[in-house]
């Protein structure tokens, strides 16, 4: 937190009018101080919780008391001196985006609220590894595709791997919306589309990951040399996404 600017008064000069300053100076930073402590000692406690609304109201106490010159995890750690409780930003966002990716998402809202905690991870972590935005940036195209906004996730794919063009996850996310998202159960697989995408990530030389990025490849042969499989599970797909329609 930036301390308090004391206010100022025309004639406050001289000895009496600077101690007056810093003394307000240091009632303002205490103030501040207190703040954060109080702070820290709640996101702790919630962030330690093993329930998933724990961690999004911790999130939603970052997100509106964080200062807007905190630009990496760590620096939000050192701020609140949260290493001293066990505690990591890092860790309780990767927690929550994986709680919500996996909960059964009956609630639309929570798809939503997905998407919103993974813009607000990587717009106001702006310094933060290639990684760690690449791995939020990802969430958010996937939960938009799955309300069905897929004009917006198919733009914010094409800027992941614009941004980030050797971060092969990008362009397997996307492809995977091709074939193994619930759209895809739905409607048709559209292979070619994925295909496609998985060998334009191969066709970078520095892409990292290439291993993952071929076995999406043989995964698709395979699907297609067994289109059996795909039937069997398609079933329950289409009964989960009927479910789903019917709570709209």
């Amino acid at each position: 937190m930036v301390p308090g600017r004391p206010l100022t008064r025309t004639g406050d000069t001289g000895a009496e009018g600077i101690g007056v300053r810093e003394a307000r100076v240091s009632l303002e930073t205490v103030r501040e101080n207190a703040v954060d402590t109080t702070l820290a000692t709640q996101l702790c406690s919630l962030m330690l919780s093993d329930d998933y609304e724990d961690w999004l109201e911790a999130w939603e106490l970052l997100r509106d008391h964080m200062p807007d010159s905190i630009t990496t995890f760590d620096a939000l750690d050192e701020l609140l001196d949260l290493e001293a409780e066990a505690c990591s930003i890092n860790d309780m966002l990767y927690d929550l985006d994986e709680e919500l990716s996996n909960i059964d998402l009956d609630d639309l809202s929570l798809i939503a609220k997905r998407a919103e905690l993974a813009r607000w991870v990587y717009i106001h972590f702006p310094e933060e590894t290639e990684l760690n935005l690449g791995n939020f940036r990802g969430p958010e195209a996937e939960a938009l595709w799955e309300l069905g906004q897929r004009e917006q996730a198919e733009t914010l794919y094409q800027e992941l791997i614009e941004v980030f063009p050797n971060f092969a996850w990008g362009y397997i996310w996307w492809g995977d919306q091709y074939w193994m998202s619930d759209w895809s159960y739905e409607y048709a697989p559209d292979y070619d589309r994925a295909e496609s995408l998985y060998r334009r990530a191969l066709a970078n030389p520095n892409l990292d990951n290439r291993v993952y990025v071929q076995e999406r490849l043989d995964d698709i042969y395979d699907e297609k040399e067994h289109p059996e499989r795909r039937e069997k599970i398609k079933q329950t797909r289409l009964k989960y996404i009927q479910r789903r329609k019917n709570l709209e």
